[in-house]
């Protein structure tokens, strides 16, 4: 057992075999259909979203892990003979979570505990938290492996393709009128983090199209640069993924492993069924 525990939330988008192997202790977000409550990834999938989305033709709505989610886990973790502990969370300025272990962290005043903003979404996120995992499972202290979080934070690049805006439609995030017309001109959004926010990187015409730049996109960001990390990322889109991974290792030199991910519904929700993205760590 390692002497630091490691915790991070679903917003990784992080396999929970790929956790389990690193020690990666996953707190869920939240995902509200009405009254009923599932635990991502852990209760409910993408697929299983999306069809009951479609069937209500009614968007769920998710909610950041609590402090009181945090306490416990934490607790847990001390329980086990931990002397220290790292949190890594989605982005503060997307979700509530890193201000909830925040929170948490006030009823551990005697312990050494770490609350890292990954500042990013999804499988950035999640190789922040492999990074620190790696040092960990060395032996390495709590400040390597923040330092080790921290320096992947700053090396990583996504870029997400949306199929639809039938999603963001039925939120509210965007107006039905909107989300009508670029159905009709078939206008794909691209999608980044800066900052720490999501945001619109460009828009594209056809699903092929929004696909091949992203591509682009990752291509020239790791220019000159070595990959260590690369993940594919997909909303029920398996075959697209397969097919992302086959060309960005005709296109980049690539490390042996490329993780396919779900995005999950702590993030899928927001996106859309179809959505792709791609993730990579480049020094």
């Amino acid at each position: 057992m390692n002497d630091i525990a490691l915790v991070a939330d679903t917003g990784t988008s992080l396999p929970l075999a790929l956790a389990e192997k690193y020690n990666i202790t996953l707190i869920p977000v939240m995902v509200h259909f009405g009254k009923e409550i599932f635990r991502a990834v852990l209760d409910i999938d993408d697929q299983q979203v999306f069809e009951r989305i479609d069937r209500e033709n009614k968007l769920a709505t998710t909610s950041a892990p609590t402090t009181e989610h945090f306490i416990e886990v934490f607790q847990q973790a001390f329980d086990k003979g931990h002397s220290g502990l790292l949190c890594i969370t989605t982005s503060s300025k997307i979700s509530s979570a890193y201000q909830a272990a925040l929170v948490a962290r006030e009823r551990f005043t005697d312990k050494a505990i770490v609350i890292l903003d990954s500042q990013t979404i999804s499988m950035s996120e999640g190789f922040q938290a492999i990074a620190a995992a790696e040092v960990l499972n060395k032996g390495g202290t709590l400040q390597q492996a923040v330092a080790a979080a921290e320096r992947t934070r700053e090396n990583s690049h996504a870029f997400f393709a949306l199929s639809t805006l039938k999603y963001m439609s039925m939120s509210g995030r965007i107006g039905y009128l909107a989300a009508g017309i670029a159905t009709l001109l078939d206008m794909k959004p691209i999608l980044s983090v800066a900052d720490g926010e999501m945001g619109m990187v460009e828009r594209v015409r056809s699903q092929s199209r929004s696909w091949e730049r992203i591509l682009e996109l990752t291509v020239e960001k790791a220019a000159g640069s070595r990959v260590q990390r690369l993940s594919v990322v997909h909303v029920n889109a398996p075959e697209a993924a397969a097919e992302l991974e086959a060309q960005l290792r005709q296109f980049l030199l690539c490390p042996d492993e490329i993780i396919i991910a779900e995005l999950n519904p702590s993030l899928s929700i927001h996106s859309g069924s179809g959505t792709v993205g791609i993730v990579a760590v480049a020094d």
